[in-house]
């Protein structure tokens, strides 16, 4: 292996999309295939001797590792999914039962905000600490 998901002197058989002429390095031939990726391009075969880059799809069959020589195979790592969801809101009825109360529902109740005591409990509290 010459590089992370790169052998050389192997073939990935079949599976062909189509292939690019001119490629000059394996770095050239793996960006040809992540810019074909909405094509389904999961795998690359790339000729030394050609310049060939030739674009696969999944349904590729390795050939046998140093039977192939001048030829450099290389697999697309898989991306990892990536979610773009906010979390959920909280339920309303959760909430009341935690005893949150949103600042607007508290101040036409009778003017508590929420992280304050209602009127009566405050009036309670201060005789107690007296």
């Amino acid at each position: 292996m010459i590089a992370r998901g790169v052998t050389d002197n192997a073939d990935l058989l079949g599976g062909d999309l189509h292939h690019v002429a001119g490629v000059e390095s394996v770095l050239d031939c793996r960006a040809a295939c992540a810019a074909a990726s909405k094509s389904g391009c999961a795998a690359f075969t790339l000729s030394k001797a050609t310049g060939f880059c030739w674009l696969k799809n999944s349904s590729y069959t390795p050939a046998a590792q140093n039977r192939t020589k001048g030829l450099i195979s290389g697999l697309m790592a898989p991306v990892p999914a990536v979610s773009a969801k906010l979390p959920a809101k909280p339920p309303a009825k959760a909430a009341a039962s935690a005893g949150i109360v949103p600042p607007a529902k508290a101040a036409a109740a009778g003017g508590a905000s929420a992280g304050s005591a209602p009127p009566a409990k405050a009036a309670a509290l201060a005789s107690a600490k007296r």
